[in-house]
């Protein structure tokens, strides 16, 4: 019986060693990547959210200092409708220059998916909806305030 020396019986074991191991950091990079694909499109929600907080207070904001047009009604926009499909048109001046706001912060927003009613009790409800780009639905946020009058 021969023996086979032992330098030939391990020749190819380094290459196979290398391409495992490329392959083990190239799913490691592969991994980081879509990471920071995550964080990025989190971070933009996340932002998007805050405008229409922004945007809301704001016009919350502006009902407080004009105590007329906020009790008469003047900020009622879309008042019928429901599920970010509202109708009604905005009802002022002042409502149009905030819906254009709106439209240029938030993507997919739209005349109609916004909403802004002034209930009983001075209860204010403001709804705002948009579709970022590249998402499968649409995003909301609603706020209800009270303001005395």
């Amino acid at each position: 019986m021969k023996s086979i020396p032992l330098r030939r019986r391990q020749s190819g074991f380094s290459l196979l060693e290398a391409l495992l191991g490329i392959l083990i950091f190239s799913v490691g990079i592969l991994a980081l990547v879509a990471l920071q694909s995550i964080s990025v499109k989190a971070t933009t929600e996340s932002k998007f959210r805050a405008d229409a907080g922004f945007l809301a207070s704001q016009l919350v904001s502006e009902m407080w200092t004009d105590y007329t047009g906020a009790s008469t009604g003047q900020y009622t926009i879309n008042a019928n409708g429901n599920n970010c499909v509202f109708s009604g048109g905005p009802s002022s001046a002042k409502t149009a220059r905030w819906i254009a706001a709106v439209k240029q912060a938030l993507p997919g927003s739209t005349d109609t998916s916004i909403q802004v009613i002034t209930g009983a009790n001075n209860l204010i409800s403001i709804n705002i909806c948009w579709t970022p780009p590249g998402a499968d639905s649409t995003r909301q946020f609603s706020t209800v305030t009270q303001i005395n009058l």
